[in-house]
């Protein structure tokens, strides 16, 4: 298969594979009309030759002629097996889909062979027909093997289990771990353990997931399966994200007990789960406790990670005045706190890095930008301004440009600039700031390995609520604009943001216009639209205006619109000279040009006319 030599054939054997596809084009049955007359030993040479011609020069025709030619006297099994193995690596290697889901259709019938032998086909066989094929073909293969006792190893039964398990075929899949069982598998193997793993973690995604992943459990360990840490760090995973805290921290007790030693993965699922139930301190200073004395979290960096988040959330919740020394003090212990000092965010009284007792491990990104959430919190609350937090923000940009880490890496994504962006806005100076950020996300680095996240849909819709929230819609409106020109649709927590700034405001043309647009933009509300409306002091003023606007479109303007387009058509150019020379307002540090963030305003009256009068929809009775 590698080296493509040609095989030595009789010199007819072209002729014969001609002729044989002729035959299978004129649907002649071949076995019939041309092999009957031939003794045993002459049929399957004059087959083989015939087969190992189109195997080497038109392989298409090999799957159809293996098709018609399944008629007692089959061919040699060891030739089946030998041209299935083939053709699967052919048209892989030719990255042919519909070839291969052609040979998954003609599998059950060439295992269908009630005599000359059963089929003996390896796991490379189905693995490379797997990823083409839909479940319903993927069912039939596996019936087939079963059915017709095709001779496989217990390798290949995993295959099935794994596709059966991340489909959320459950029952099937465990019949395929049952089958590989009786078929000798090792069951203490990483293959078989890693098929549980699957088996175990899929079945979270189903409906009341965690019972389903109980009772597989069960199942596994009556085939005989002895659970590892592994195995009880998934169901303890499963059982935290359906949070059930109770259960993983049985598990983990149970694990303890049986002579099991927890690891790192262990203790970091169970701090997850203790974020679920933050107000429990007691559990969670017992597994913060367990955690140290298990494992070395000064070097396991998710773990310490996950603790200074367990931290944050609490001592937030439950002692905001103190929460940041606290947490300054534990991520000392468990960082090398240089970072901090780097960015200016260490408290006045707190010993420096030099003089103090801390950990040596270099910070991860999420520990630091855990750090600078809770600062940015702190030095607000403390000051209400902006000011200090602007200092914090240059410097944090002026170590990027060096590429220092972890600060260079934090930018890959849109978080810590979000976090700058939600501070800033609250204050109307610290929109000024929020423009400044915004800039300096879009610039493009100087070196091209250094990989930045652009404004994202949410950093835009954050930097929009900036100005809705201090009433600046003209400014929100621009906004909107500007991330449509960067290519960015806004989505409905945009829209909302926008409505809520217009009833707000008390503004009743804006905000019956967000309406419309959101409409337009197939948005549906929802309670946080709903909730942004009640601003709106008089509600029955704006429900009887809606519903007087909602049908309109069911008069006829026909007449109205051909004038009143032919007056506006005529002046569009003096129109669009105006909206030239004038420039709107705009945002120090976020336009580059007026067109950035203005439209014609010709374009726009015309549009307006066409979708007042001839948009329908059914919000009428959701004001109601």
């Amino acid at each position: 298969m590698s080296s493509r030599l040609a095989p030595i054939l009789h010199r007819h054997a072209a002729k014969w594979a001609k002729e044989a596809l002729d035959d299978l084009e004129g649907g002649i049955p071949m076995m019939l009309g041309r092999l009957a007359g031939f003794k045993a030993h002459k049929r399957y040479y004059y087959w083989s030759q015939i087969a190992l011609w189109l195997l080497h020069n038109e392989p298409e025709g090999m799957v159809k002629f293996l098709r018609e030619t399944h008629v007692w006297p089959y061919p040699p099994v060891a030739c089946i097996n030998d041209s299935l193995r083939y053709l699967a690596t052919h048209f892989s290697h030719q990255k042919d889909g519909a070839r291969l889901q052609e040979l998954s259709e003609l599998f059950p019938l060439l295992a269908d062979r009630e005599k000359g032998g059963r089929l003996h086909i390896d796991g490379s066989f189905f693995r490379l027909l797997m990823p083409h094929c839909n479940h319903d073909q993927i069912n039939e293969l596996y019936r087939a093997v079963k059915v017709h006792h095709v001779r496989v190893d217990w390798n290949t039964f995993l295959h099935f289990t794994t596709h059966f398990a991340k489909s959320g075929h459950f029952e099937q899949a465990l019949d395929a771990l049952l089958e590989a069982k009786n078929a000798n598998a090792v069951l203490d193997s990483y293959a078989f353990r890693s098929n549980c793993a699957t088996l175990l973690r899929n079945s979270i995604r189903q409906p009341a997931g965690l019972r389903v992943c109980l009772r597989i459990v069960d199942n596994l360990v009556k085939l005989g399966v002895t659970l590892n840490n592994q195995l009880c760090n998934i169901v303890m995973l499963n059982a935290v994200e359906a949070g059930d805290l109770k259960t993983a921290i049985s598990i983990y007790r149970s694990l303890i007990e049986h002579g099991l030693e927890a690891d790192s993965y262990t203790y970091a699922i169970l701090l997850k789960g203790c974020k679920s139930a933050i107000d429990d301190a007691e559990t969670l200073n017992t597994t913060i406790r367990d955690a140290i004395q298990h494992v070395n979290v000064t070097g396991q960096s998710v773990v310490a990670t996950e603790i200074l988040h367990c931290l944050a959330l609490h001592h937030k919740k439950h002692n905001p005045g103190r929460a940041y020394e606290i947490l300054t003090e534990g991520f000392s212990q468990l960082f090398d706190s240089t970072p901090l000092q780097q960015l200016g965010l260490l408290p006045s009284r707190y010993p420096q890095p030099a003089e103090s007792s801390q950990g040596s491990m270099p910070p991860s990104k999420q520990s630091l930008a855990i750090m600078v959430s809770m600062f940015l919190d702190y030095e607000f609350t403390r000051s209400r301004s902006a000011a200090q937090i602007h200092e914090t923000y240059k410097r944090f940009r002026a170590l990027v440009d060096l590429k220092a880490e972890p600060f260079a890496s934090m930018m890959e994504t849109d978080h810590i600039s979000n976090m700058f962006l939600m501070t800033f806005i609250k204050t109307k100076k610290g929109l000024l700031y929020a423009a400044e950020v915004i800039k300096d996300v879009q610039r493009s680095p100087t070196d091209s390995e250094v990989k930045r996240c652009k404004p994202t849909q949410q950093s835009w819709s954050i930097f929009l609520h900036g100005f809705t929230w201090h009433g600046q819609m003209k400014l929100a409106e621009q906004v909107l604009n500007y991330m449509r020109n960067k290519g960015i649709e806004p989505n409905e927590v945009t829209w909302n943001i926008l409505a809520t700034g217009y009833a707000s405001a008390q503004d009743l043309e804006g905000t019956l216009d967000v309406l419309r647009r959101m409409e337009l933009d197939s948005v549906t509300w929802d309670e946080w639209t709903m909730k942004g409306l009640r601003r709106f002091q008089d509600q029955d003023r704006l429900r009887q205006e809606f519903e007087r606007r909602r049908k309109v479109p069911q008069l006829d303007f026909t007449s109205d619109i051909k004038d009143s387009l032919g007056a506006r058509l005529n002046t569009f150019g003096e129109v669009a000279g105006r909206v030239e020379q004038k420039r709107p307002e705009v945002v120090e540090g976020i336009a580059d040009s007026p067109s950035d963030l203005a439209e014609s305003v010709s374009i726009k009256i015309c549009y307006s006319i066409f979708v007042i009068l001839f948009q329908k929809t059914n919000f009428a009775q959701r004001m109601k």
